[in-house]
């Protein structure tokens, strides 16, 4: 099956993720990459006419994301499997994705270096 993978790269947030209190008090830098695949069979039955309909628009998946940014979470991963639950909702149409989320500055003493989850999901039905 042809499909297209719509990506939103190295999207930057400030929000309160972590378990620690400070965390949970004080927001801190993520970088969010987000991938959705689609059929494209809708697309190319309609090309050359160019439809959103048939797709996803990148504003959207952005909005879904910022959402969800603002309620912050314990663990990296639950912001992960929340978005790939909205997106799910509001986009039937969605195969597969993957979403990776970064914290650019994790609180390990002496760490120099990123921190992060990468989330794979799929369409169950």
């Amino acid at each position: 099956m042809n499909s297209f993978t719509i990506r939103l790269i190295d999207v930057r947030f400030d929000i309160r993720i972590g378990i620690l209190p400070l965390e949970q008090i004080v927001s801190q830098p993520v970088s969010i990459s987000l991938e959705v695949s689609i059929a494209s069979k809708d697309f190319e039955t309609s090309f050359p006419e160019e439809n959103l309909q048939v797709s996803i628009s990148y504003a959207e998946l952005y909005r879904l994301m910022e959402e969800e940014m603002k309620d912050g979470s314990g663990l990296l991963e639950t912001l992960a499997v929340r978005l790939s639950r909205r997106i799910q909702e509001s986009y039937p149409s969605v195969l597969k994705g993957v979403i990776e989320i970064t914290k650019l500055n994790p609180p390990i003493p002496g760490m120099a270096g990123k921190a992060g989850i990468k989330y794979f999901f799929e369409k169950t039905s």
